[in-house]
Parts: C-alpha cells; sequence; structure tokens
C-alpha cells in the first residue's frame, strides 16, 4: 500500500475482523478494493486476508479512487467511490455497469446484500 492512500476502519472489534479500502494494481490500471481480514490476539500479521469488493473499471491514474466505508443498520457495507477526478473518468460516472462515483452495498462477506 501507498502512503496516503488507504485506511483502516474496523467496525465493531470483539470479532476481530477489520475492513479497509486500498489501491489495488491491476492489469490495465488500478482500482479501489475493500479487504477484510482478523487481527490476530498475539499481534501477529493479519491473518486471512481478503479481498471482498473490486470497483471496475480499472484505470491509470494517480487521482483519489475513493474508499470511505461505513456499516448500515441492517449490517450491509456501504462504500463510496470517487470518480477519479480526470476528465477521461467523469463520463463513467453516467455508465450503469460503472462503479466509479458510486455508493456500492455489501455484505460483510462482499455478496449482495438481500433485497429489501
Amino acid at each position: 500500500m501507498r502512503p496516503g492512500r488507504a485506511g483502516c476502519w474496523a467496525p465493531s472489534f470483539c470479532h476481530q475482523l477489520v475492513y479497509w479500502s486500498f489501491l489495488e494494481e491491476r492489469l490495465g490500471g488500478n482500482l479501489t478494493a475493500i479487504r477484510r481480514g482478523l487481527l490476530a490476539n498475539d499481534k501477529r500479521p493479519m491473518e486471512t486476508p481478503t479481498v471482498i469488493c473490486r470497483t471496475a473499471p480499472a484505470y491509470v491514474g494517480t487521482l483519489h479512487y475513493g474508499g470511505r466505508a461505513v456499516f448500515n443498520r441492517t449490517g450491509s457495507l456501504v462504500v463510496s467511490t470517487g470518480k477519479r477526478s480526470d476528465l477521461a473518468t467523469r463520463l463513467q460516472t453516467e455508465v450503469a455497469t460503472s462503479s466509479l462515483s458510486n455508493n456500492i452495498r455489501i455484505t460483510r462477506t462482499g455478496s449482495p446484500p438481500p433485497a429489501t
């Protein structure tokens, strides 16, 4: 992870699960990803870190990628993404299949939440 580009956030520490957003390098650029891991009692490295969500499309750029996260009242994780502050990506905000400049709602394992 690059300094200044990632955040760490834990919704409820009783289960010691930690969720964080980060910039992930992928073929074709980089994107916002959400990872979940288990914090060990003995302060060892994070156990079983797993990427549970990736935005699309990837983009070659250095500007902000978003990644704010909060759990809502139903227990879903809501992640906001940025439009990457670049002229080339602004049109992506109008594309239904793009996750740029969106609020993405997922379960704690990364699946779509049940319909309400």
